[in-house]
């Protein structure tokens, strides 16, 4: 079987964006689904949002899916929906991939049907294999990096910021004895995952690995816990909800996030697990579909002012350089996306190298995957400890006078970008030999991720 996400528009007037639209009010082909494929009532809905329909769409004209089969428009002369609000949900399921053509054809003529999209496992980035092992060995501790990414001393902080870790959960007293505060009122646990935020006792150390890193830089910020996945169980359609919640929270009238923070950064050390090889020839992957509704929900909170960062992804010794293995929302142009370093400043084996899938320049910066930090006797490893080190520079960034994400003298996720590529450390080490970058470059980006006040 394998896993789906179909679109369901629902009457006009649009519900909240943290609505779980009831599915005994759903279409009918939601409520009793064909034989084709099985209904994951656990999940329920989430609402999402679509992009602005083209000027066909707006006439009543049906459009042909980028993905895998034909899409039903919103009838012409539907009323404005606000941002904070949506007429549009998904829900989950499964299907046989033998029975993919024939649940396409049955729902592309339902009422209030919008699309069909893949909904693979989520990979967890973490410690290389013993064929990928640093050449350089592991020297670095937690001081090092904090004095080589310019966070030995940081400035008072003219703010507060939150950060969203979404991933594989931690413990809140990670991020507390670390120096940062934790929030749990901004905090959520998706359908796959279990337990309440920031209660991951002990068991799990890539969860709390990227809570100690992210904590290096975000020192005087809030951290919150966003879990999407428990034991690797998780699923793209768990991200897809934590990022609908996340979005509620700052398009909700009279935010409360807005009003005790003045940043929200979005830290996702994961990919997604596969390129869907499960899917039948002809259709579109999430790696490479720029409509699928968890990348576009990543645009939207983008555009609502949040700094995403995503990792690089750990690809493994035997992918070829030039190899596109950045791809999905890791490959956005809006967000950053972070390779790994050692502490020689060359770029870890298990780094994932560009182009990326969405855009060409990806990775944007890199940053340190390999140094003594949460644990004494392991390594904290990899694009996950870089991504999460990476956001916590960010949020030092944003904690500064004058960095507010929203407001009248806002500074836009993209101005804060073009700062952190911008000033990033240029020298590294390529072959054993100092190189300074000149532009991007495939396997450290534009430098060296470090705090620029």
């Amino acid at each position: 079987m394998i896993g789906f996400v179909p679109q369901v528009a629902m009457p006009d007037g649009g519900y909240t964006m943290d609505s779980k639209f009831p599915l005994a009010n759903a279409p009918a082909w939601v409520q009793n689904p064909s034989p084709y494929f099985a209904l994951d009532v656990s999940f329920g809905s989430v609402a999402v949002h679509l992009p602005a329909p083209s000027p066909a769409q707006a006439s009543g004209a049906a459009v042909t899916a980028r993905r895998l089969g034909p899409i039903v428009v919103q009838p012409p002369g539907s009323s404005p929906i606000r941002p904070e609000r949506t007429n549009t949900f998904v829900v989950r399921g499964t299907v046989r991939p033998a029975d993919l053509p024939t649940l396409l054809r049955t729902l592309s003529v339902q009422a209030g049907f919008s699309g069909i999209f893949s909904d693979p496992a989520l990979a967890f980035n973490s410690a290389a294999d013993d064929s990928c092992a640093d050449p350089d060995g592991t020297s670095d501790n937690v001081d090092d990096v904090a004095s080589n990414s310019g966070l030995a001393d940081l400035p008072t902080p003219g703010g507060h910021v939150l950060v969203a870790i979404v991933g594989d959960g931690f413990d809140k007293l990670t991020v507390t004895e670390a120096g940062s505060m934790f929030d749990s009122n901004f905090g959520m646990v998706a359908s796959h995952a279990k337990g309440t935020p920031g209660d991951a006792e002990g068991g799990n150390w890539h969860g709390e690995m990227c809570a100690y890193d992210v904590s290096i830089g975000a020192r005087n910020a809030s951290i919150t816990d966003i879990r999407i996945s428990t034991a690797a169980d998780g699923a793209l359609s768990d991200a897809l909800e934590a990022y609908g919640f996340l979005l509620n929270k700052l398009t909700e009238p009279g935010s409360a996030l807005k009003q005790k923070y003045q940043a929200l950064v979005v830290s996702n050390s994961w990919t997604a697990s596969d390129n869907d090889s499960s899917l039948p020839p002809g259709t579109v992957p999430y790696f490479s579909d720029p409509t699928h509704p968890f990348t576009l929900a990543v645009k939207e909170l983008v555009r609502e002012g949040a700094d995403v960062v995503f990792s690089a992804g750990n690809r493994g010794c035997s992918a070829a350089p030039g190899t596109v293995v950045i791809g999905g929302a890791n490959s956005l142009p809006e967000v950053i996306t972070v390779a790994a370093i050692d502490a020689g400043k060359s770029v870890l084996p298990i780094s994932s190298q560009g182009p990326g899938k969405f855009v060409q320049d990806k990775p944007d910066v890199s940053s340190y995957g390999n140094f003594i930090g949460s644990d004494d006797r392991v390594a904290d490893t990899g694009t996950s400890a870089a991504a999460a080190v990476t956001a916590g520079i960010i949020a030092a960034m944003r904690s500064q006078s004058g960095w507010a994400a929203w407001g009248p003298t806002s500074k836009k996720p993209a101005d804060l970008k073009t700062a952190l590529t911008s000033n990033a450390d240029k020298q590294v080490f390529r072959g054993g030999a100092q190189v300074v970058l000149t532009g991007w470059a495939p396997d450290f980006g534009f430098g060296i991720a470090r705090f620029h006040e």
